[in-house]
């Protein structure tokens, strides 16, 4: 029986171990809906709004959660990857809720742990890992008694987990190449891909993308589902204000909206006003309702840790840690793009990252502000391949140091930063930064 949250962490990891030699890749969402259907369907006891994009997905699903929850409404949000804690995955904009909900979602699964040990033999795969956490976030949510829950997706959307839920608003953000193995070759794949969300009669709101083409395809899928299409490009002005370290000033003007809107951000940089704008866009055409006040209110409380997420480490001398996971090109250059305006003396790199990933671009921009890096293992349950990665630093002019143990490559960048009074970047990876942040005690309570 499972008493405790450990407990139950380490029973559905144990699940999903034992039930993966039974699964080949997932064709469709039968087997996420038969379980669904077995647990009572806890994604049809609240409203849903759903989220998808490469890039800003979770933030402007954060973003999302906090202006429905200004309503007085009880809110819940589905996030991924967590940074620290798994409770991150399925918890109010303000915080988690009681361990009790928690427990007693894992308590519901492993009651029926027959069941789902058998979905194999029904359906011809079991639940993966992601599927379970999504089934664990619904019944959570359940027990939460939450009116709204926004679900952002994991991997893609035609076939994520979270696609099974009957949502009232799609909302896509930037989309960029990645996963190709699962997703796609090419770009226009992927993007087919995320809009696999739009649903039927079911408004959909595009964020800014970089390619016309992929406006097409979501714009085609939404007419091929007679779903109501909206999108920030044209019908959404973002101007950007003041960038300071505890805050950023944005104003939104739109003819969705009574007025211009006008707020300060707790989540930096320019992504984070499109993200922004994606959001209040979003809530506007779900809610018709809600009012400027309670948008600009909920954007302004919006906040995700590892999200160009400024830390001050206060040991003597304290020390500034700035937290980003961005592991793609794009997302990169936006970070550098931030951390330029607000540090421009530089300061100490600590990278991991995906040797998949377009690692010389996103080294090359690095290279712009670092002249030297500490590259390490991205925490405990990832690994890469640290000779490959130094070699492309070299080739980018940037001087790699290998350190493996993270917690070492963090020890000593602190130490050089009290040294030189300049802060510290860990990026690359949302895994490198749970790790150096649990290793220094910054977790979420």
């Amino acid at each position: 029986m499972i008493h405790t949250l450990t407990q139950g962490w380490q029973w559905l990891d144990d699940l999903a171990a034992a039930t993966a030699s039974k699964r080949k890749r997932r064709a469709d969402l039968t087997t996420m809906l038969l379980a669904c259907q077995h647990f009572g369907d806890p994604q049809r006891f609240y409203e849903c709004w759903h989220v998808a994009g490469s890039k800003g997905k979770g933030s402007v699903s954060m973003m999302l959660a906090q202006i429905a929850a200004t309503t007085g409404k009880r809110v819940g949000v589905f996030l991924s990857p967590h940074v620290v804690d798994r409770r991150e995955r399925a918890m109010s904009p303000t915080g988690f809720f009681a361990d009790t909900l928690y427990v007693q979602a894992c308590q519901q699964l492993y009651a029926e742990r027959e069941f789902l040990l058998d979905l194999p033999n029904k359906t011809g795969r079991g639940l993966g890992w992601f599927e379970l956490m999504t089934l664990w976030g619904m019944l959570v949510f359940r027990q939460a008694q939450v009116e709204l829950a926004v679900f952002e997706v994991g991997l893609g959307g035609r076939l994520d987990a979270t696609n099974v839920i009957p949502a009232s608003l799609s909302v896509i953000s930037l989309i960029e190449r990645e996963h190709t193995q699962i997703l796609g070759s090419d770009i226009e794949a992927i993007a087919w891909e995320k809009a696999g969300i739009i649903k039927r009669n079911t408004p959909v709101v595009l964020g800014r993308q970089r390619w016309l083409r992929l406006e097409s395809i979501c714009r085609q899928k939404a007419q091929e589902q007679q779903a109501p299409f909206f999108q920030v490009a044209g019908q959404v002005d973002c101007k950007l204000g003041a960038l300071e370290a505890d805050g950023m000033e944005i104003s939104l003007s739109s003819q969705y909206f009574f007025r211009p809107l006008q707020t300060r951000l707790r989540l930096l940089g320019p992504a984070q006003a499109e993200n922004a704008a994606l959001a209040a866009l979003g809530a506007r055409v779900a809610w018709p309702e809600l009012t400027a006040t309670q948008i600009e209110s909920g954007l302004s409380q919006a906040f995700l840790p590892g999200r160009f997420e400024i830390v001050t480490y206060s040991h003597s001398p304290p020390v500034i840690i700035v937290f980003d996971g961005a592991h793609t090109q794009a997302s990169i250059e936006r970070a550098v793009m931030t951390w330029q305006q607000l540090y421009p003396r530089g300061g100490h790199l600590i990278f991991a990252c995906d040797i998949k990933q377009k690692l010389p671009q996103m080294l090359a921009c690095l290279r712009q502000v670092f002249t030297q890096v500490i590259l390490t293992q991205p925490g405990p349950d990832k690994s890469i391949n640290l000779s490959v990665l130094a070699g492309l630093c070299d080739q980018q002019g940037l001087v790699p140091q290998v350190i493996p143990d993270w917690r070492q490559a963090s020890e000593i960048s602190l130490s050089r930063s009290r040294l030189s009074g300049l802060p510290i970047l860990v990026i690359g990876s949302f895994y490198l930064v749970g790790a150096i942040k649990e290793h220094l005690g910054l977790v979420t309570e």
